[in-house]
């Protein structure tokens, strides 16, 4: 009896011991959440950074000084402190203290070094660093350059003084990029750092370490030590790359993905068939598709690696682009595509902003015989009745490059190709790779394209139209205007509400004028993710927004 007492005793507890190891093994269970992107960032370098995925990693990993984040309930964007304990204003500069006790991850204290070194690598011209633009405002020397011995002083090991040209240069932006450990690269010269941080396993004092980098996947890990804020709550968080809107959808409906944004209603309606467990968003309209003019000419600009400006044959000038838009039945092209229900477009200014948006701008209507009038009167003509009209021998025929996956733009190539028949303009539709087509538009290769593109909630459009081409980054078609330039920089400093809504709305008159684009639609974009995801916060500036706190349902 005692021999059963003991054994059945010794059972209990076994079973009692396998018990609480699985109940450990469900607690230690690691999780993950996987986030569509549509571009590589190819590195955790914020210095190699090239595009916006790129510089989204670069944040994640090594903090900023203060981080953005959209306020909903006050519709503005606002800037909080991450590796800055507080920040002082004074005027025309603006002291920073370094938040105590933060370390990187080899135990080395971030201090001011770090933050003066980070900064002189995002000046340096040679670097061409996407976050150059970010540093606008700061002083600079008699040639223009950012002068970083006198836009930044150390106070102390934990204080520096961000010195601004005037009052109304204060910009929060300057504090959002990120900060590098000087200490594994001070020996560097500048020029060699692009080849020289490390890519795979770098320093970091934020809320992500690296986990991995292969061709899809951009891998971080929650870092148990950062205080800036705290560690991720997720263990892991994965982004994979998806490039076309249907390799996304598939994967999604499939149950390989649990976040993925900037979708259509059609998308949506793809997912939401096969998944009831989904949480879907709907942002404000802050998309517009257009036709876009090439105005230079792209493969001489390409051949002397930016170097050679030179204006486009065709559409080169603001009265033969018009011409095009002219041309153009938008009405019908619309209403034949997406039917009645459809916010036009006439600028780059989102309706969502009801003081700044020109709703009273002149528009350009359809008028195909004013249209052949200008081209007529700038020598265009059908001398040899082939059915194209053409000057000093060479034809009015251009590509039209459409992504091959946008259905919606296909069809209205095919519709923008016969009513420019109609003024003997030979279009040729060439569908390009989704894949290829971003690096199509960097790489200013075309001479028209049809494609969305997004705007900021903030109204921050250097990026889409300064006069800088390799600043401005999303100048698609490479327009440069001297007065839109100079109301750019006014609107990006401290004015009368009523006169940046006033400089707004010139703004739109002059792009109007020019037609750098044949403006189409506006349309809204979604968002989808997972029900098991908690924590995310959908913002009209997309989803990265305090990532740290992500975190997966039980």
């Amino acid at each position: 009896m005692r021999i059963s007492i003991t054994f059945f005793f010794s059972l209990v507890v076994l079973i009692s011991l396998s018990s609480c190891s699985k109940t450990e093994e469900t607690v230690k269970k690691e999780t993950s959440i996987i986030v569509a992107v549509s571009q590589h960032p190819h590195t955790f370098n914020p210095v190699m950074a090239k595009n916006p995925e790129g510089k989204m990693i670069a944040s994640l990993v090594y903090p900023g000084l203060y981080f953005q984040e959209y306020d909903l309930k006050k519709n503005a964007l606002e800037y909080k402190p991450q590796l800055a304990s507080w920040s002082e204003p004074f005027g025309s500069y603006v002291m920073v203290r370094i938040k105590p006790g933060t370390m990187w991850s080899d135990d080395i204290p971030v201090n001011a070094k770090d933050i003066v070194y980070s900064y002189q690598l995002y000046a340096n011209e040679q670097l061409g660093t996407v976050w150059r633009s970010y540093l606008n405002g700061l002083k600079t020397d008699a040639a223009g350059n950012i002068d970083i011995a006198a836009a930044i002083e150390i106070d102390d090991d934990s204080t520096v003084t961000f010195n601004f040209v005037d009052d109304a240069s204060v910009n929060y932006a300057v504090f959002t990029v990120p900060i590098l450990p000087r200490h594994q690269m001070d020996a560097l010269p500048a020029i060699q750092l692009k080849a020289s941080i490390p890519t795979k396993t770098p320093t970091i004092a934020g809320p992500f370490l690296v986990a991995g980098l292969n061709e899809q996947d951009c891998i971080l890990k929650s870092n148990s030590l950062s205080t800036l804020p705290a560690p991720a709550r997720v263990d892991k968080i994965i982004f994979r790359v998806l490039p076309g809107k249907k390799t996304t959808v598939d994967a999604f409906k499939a149950g390989q993905l649990d976040i993925a944004t900037n979708l259509t209603s059609e998308d949506i309606a793809q997912i939401t068939e096969v998944r009831e467990d989904v949480d879907v968003v709907t942002f404000p309209p802050l998309r517009y598709h257009v036709i876009g003019w090439n105005t230079i000419d792209g493969e001489l600009y390409r051949s002397s690696n930016g170097e050679k400006v030179k204006a486009n044959r065709m559409f080169g000038t603001a009265k033969l682009r018009r011409a095009m838009t002219l041309a153009l039945n938008r009405d019908e092209i619309l209403k034949t595509i997406l039917g009645s229900n459809v916010v036009k477009a006439f600028g780059p200014v989102s309706p969502l902003f009801t003081q700044e948006y020109h709703d009273t701008l002149h528009q350009l209507y359809c008028d195909p015989a004013e249209s052949k009038v200008i081209l007529m009167r700038d020598l265009w003509q059908d001398l040899t009745k082939s059915g194209t009209i053409e000057k000093f021998n060479k034809p009015f025929a251009f590509d039209l490059k459409v992504a091959s996956d946008d259905e919606k733009g296909k069809q209205i190539a095919e519709l923008v190709k016969n009513q420019l028949k109609e003024i003997s303009v030979a279009v040729t539709i060439v569908p390009v790779d989704p894949k290829l087509f971003p690096q199509m538009l960097q790489e200013k290769n075309f001479d028209a394209f049809i494609g969305a593109i997004d705007v900021t909630s903030d109204l921050s459009l250097k990026n889409d139209w300064g006069m800088n081409l390799e600043e401005a980054e999303r100048n698609f078609v490479s327009f440069r205007n001297k007065r839109m330039s100079e109301i750019l920089d006014s609107t990006s400093t401290s004015i009368e509400p009523s006169e940046k809504v006033r400089l707004w709305k010139e703004f739109q008159d002059i792009i109007q004028e020019q037609q750098p684009y044949t403006f189409l639609y506006w349309e809204s974009q979604y968002a989808v993710k997972s029900k098991k995801v908690k924590g995310v916060v959908f913002t009209p500036r997309g989803f990265i927004s305090r990532p740290w706190e992500w975190s997966v349902a039980e």
